[in-house]
């Protein structure tokens, strides 16, 4: 069993209340509050707590977790050659863009997919389901063309110039890494 503290904000206004919360692995209230102030939250002498926001006090930028792993060389899978971070994003922003765009082609031309009584938004997951069946289907159906291109996109926001400072966010390099590494599986390997 564990034990946190949450704290809301107590701004209210005529049509609401503030929905910020910290939540604090604090085993007593002064804890908590220690923590709470540590993160520009503000006590009232009446015991209502208010966030950075409504407290006053000065805006603490936020943080994000950021391994930089400019220098961390990756050898891919299949003892291919040595990728870095920003490879590997650039690698599997290209690799699904070019499986979304062969997928909406096949889609379009092959008639096993085409069904009058599913809408054409979800055939992708009607025919997958259909071949795989239960969880495992509903898994692999929910990365359709459309679903595959916005997840690019959103891992090239990470592909800054290399001149930019910033570090590659680890949960981005470890998607990236995971793409690549089911995409370039070779089952005589394993056997």
């Amino acid at each position: 069993m564990s034990t946190s503290i949450t704290f809301h904000c107590n701004h209210q206004w005529q049509h609401g209340i503030c929905a910020v919360v910290l939540i604090t692995d604090a085993h007593n209230l002064e804890a908590a509050r220690s923590t709470a102030r540590g993160r520009g939250w503000r006590t009232h002498p009446d015991g209502n707590d208010y966030c950075p926001s409504h407290s006053g006090a000065p805006a603490r930028p936020t943080s994000t977790n950021v391994v930089t792993l400019r220098s961390v060389p990756t050898t891919m899978p299949d003892d291919g050659p040595v990728l870095g971070p920003r490879d590997v994003l650039q690698a599997a922003v290209h690799y699904l863009d070019t499986v979304a765009s062969t997928t909406d082609v096949e889609l379009a031309t092959n008639p096993y997919w085409h069904r009058p009584d599913v809408p054409r938004r979800r055939w992708f997951a009607h025919g997958v389901e259909n071949v795989l069946g239960g969880p495992p289907g509903e898994l692999a159906a929910l990365l359709n063309p459309p679903a595959a291109r916005l997840l690019a996109r959103i891992l090239q926001r990470y592909l800054r110039p290399k001149s930019a400072p910033t570090g590659i966010p680890a949960e981005a390099y470890l998607l990236a890494r995971n793409l690549l590494d089911t995409a370039s599986r070779d089952t005589t390997k394993d056997a």
